[in-house]
């Protein structure tokens, strides 16, 4: 009896560390590839451009000394539309690309060489207008690097909005946060009860969106 207790036991172990393994998978996918000229040579410094249709989100890179580009951590499915270019040569484009879940898809791009005429080139830079009609109060961009550099102990969306002048974890101008409008890729993202937090899970202490998800975040 002891022996059919102790080898259930293990079968429980095993099957918890097998769920375990499954709901901490990859769940994305990536895109390597080399870019070469007509006559199968190698192109250094190319700018590769990825962008996903249905979303627009886009990746980018310039290859190696190999010709080669590597992108990870990208969404899954498609449409995709690479977008390739080099001085020198016609830029090219690869549309209707779709990546599968957990795997590399593997391309192949050739350039072909053209005459390229570098007329006179002024570059003009303009500072931001103080009074601009299209904004509606202060605002402040946090990008992807800035999130990634910030330390935080909680992972908290907070200690990133903290970098707002304005700003006292999620409340913003001294006033109360369920005032806030949070909303994620343009959805409105707020507490449904609205009477104990702004964002969901409020009383847990949970965080609504993991920081690993958010690509850019927007206070205005």
């Amino acid at each position: 009896m002891k022996l059919i207790l102790r080898f259930s036991l293990l079968m429980l172990t095993i099957f918890s560390l097998s769920v375990t393994g499954y709901s901490q998978g990859v769940t994305t996918s990536a895109l390597k590839g080399q870019v070469v000229d007509q006559n199968g040579k190698p192109l250094f410094a190319a700018t590769v451009l990825a962008t996903h249709t249905p979303t627009g989100t886009q990746y980018g890179t310039v290859t190696s000394e190999d010709g080669l580009f590597y992108f990870r951590n990208m969404k899954i499915g498609g449409p995709y539309t690479v977008r390739v270019s080099s001085v020198g040569y016609k830029t090219e484009e690869v549309k209707g690309l779709y990546l599968d879940l957990n795997k590399t898809a593997d391309i192949k791009v050739v350039l072909t060489e053209t005459s390229v005429n570098i007329g006179e080139v002024v570059i003009k830079g303009n500072t931001s207008s103080v009074i601009n009609a299209n904004r509606t109060g202060a605002m402040t961009n946090i990008s992807n690097k800035t999130i990634e550099d910030m330390p935080t102990i909680t992972r908290s969306l907070k200690d990133i909005t903290r970098l707002t002048p304005e700003s006292d974890g999620n409340s913003f101008g001294g006033r109360n946060n369920l005032y806030n409008n949070f909303s994620v890729d343009g959805s409105i993202f707020n507490n449904s009860f609205g009477l104990d937090y702004a964002t969901p899970g409020g009383q847990a202490g949970a965080q609504p969106v993991s920081l690993d998800a958010i690509a850019q975040v927007q206070v205005s």
